[in-house]
């Protein structure tokens, strides 16, 4: 994903993946970085919206979580 990073950075799916290796490698900052930059590129996402907001609930930022979802959905 690295390299497909430096090949094409304004891709939000290449962020959004590189945001899963990253949590999978067990670096939530780097995680939340990486999907509020596809976030960023690609807003209409809903996928990058949730995934990001799992990352807050895990990371015990659960009212973070609550405030980006009612920002981005209305609720």
């Amino acid at each position: 994903y690295q390299l497909a990073e430096l090949l094409n950075p304004e891709d939000a799916w290449v962020r959004f993946n590189l945001g899963e290796m990253y949590w999978k490698q067990g670096k939530p900052v780097r995680t939340i970085e990486e999907y509020q930059k596809a976030i960023e590129l690609e807003p209409g996402i809903a996928w990058f919206h949730l995934a990001l907001s799992e990352v807050h609930e895990e990371e015990n930022e659960a009212d973070l979580a609550l405030e980006k979802s009612e920002k981005n959905y209305g609720n």
